[in-house]
């Protein structure tokens, strides 16, 4: 069974220098450029749709493989904290409703009905939660539609990329479905990107500081290496089980008012 977070690095001699040709320089961040993607059953997030390859698009997301990396570590004890049961309906996705479609009802309400101050603390309370489940992907253009989040069983990876569009075509091959492995998988999976990685890192750091790379590309080494040697201890399993301590109360609070002022629209 492949991975769920999948990657590959651009062969180093083809990393492109970050700065032009005036000031060529590359950190750890710009060394991982690849692709990468994600393998949730039969389908693959991060996939582009074969009318985007035939725009010239490539088959897989490609970015710097350090940005994914950040991202779902950052996301990850959000997304192991069990949401509580009365709540997964404002953010279980139903295929024949619109993605996000709590959140624009609630962002949209009218003036009339509420005033600015009390709809912001009201969006910060009642939305917050689901922004912090959905995997970043505004650095691509067109983003994708992904969140992930648990009840006290398994992980649920959701996606709706359906109004993704490339030159009016579908962008991602993965258009809408749902993944669902058990809590503890995912934690393994997240621990394997994170060794896997950082395998193919170390090894590609030795190699820059051997002097694979030409001498007119500025590298600071010695951060190259403490970059290494810290990103290497950034994952451990208490970490990312540890619970964010969402204040549910002031959640459900939020929520009942925004649902009670969309009742009103």
């Amino acid at each position: 069974m492949p991975p769920l977070f999948e990657f590959q690095l651009t062969a180093l001699g083809r990393v492109v220098p970050w700065g032009g040709s005036d000031n060529p320089n590359l950190h750890w961040f710009g060394l991982s450029d690849g692709s990468y993607w994600m393998n949730v059953g039969e389908a693959k997030l991060f996939e582009y749709s074969g009318a985007a390859q035939a725009l010239g698009a490539p088959r897989f997301c490609d970015y710097q493989v350090a940005r994914l990396f950040e991202d779902v570590l950052e996301i990850a004890p959000y997304v192991l904290e069990e949401v509580p049961r009365e709540l997964r309906a404002f953010i279980e996705f139903e295929v024949d409703r619109p993605w996000d479609n709590p959140w624009h009802a609630w962002r949209d309400l009218p003036g009339s009905l509420v005033a600015d101050d009390e709809h912001a603390d009201l969006l910060e309370f009642g939305a917050t939660w689901l922004g912090q489940r959905t995997l970043d992907s505004l650095y691509l253009s067109p983003p994708a539609n992904i969140r992930m989040w648990s009840d006290a069983k398994n992980v649920y990876i959701q996606w709706d990329n359906r109004k993704r569009q490339f030159d009016n075509k579908p962008t991602w091959s993965a258009t809408a479905g749902t993944h669902a492995l058990s809590r503890e998988a995912f934690v393994d999976e997240v621990l394997s990107f994170h060794a896997r990685f950082m395998s193919e890192m170390g090894h590609r750091v030795e190699r820059v500081i051997a002097g694979e790379l030409p001498s007119s590309i500025r590298i600071d080494l010695d951060g190259l290496v403490r970059e290494q040697r810290e990103r290497s201890a950034s994952a451990d399993r208490n970490v990312l089980v540890r619970s964010p301590g969402t204040d549910w109360a002031r959640v459900r609070k939020a929520i009942a008012r925004l649902e009670e002022l969309r009742s009103e629209t």
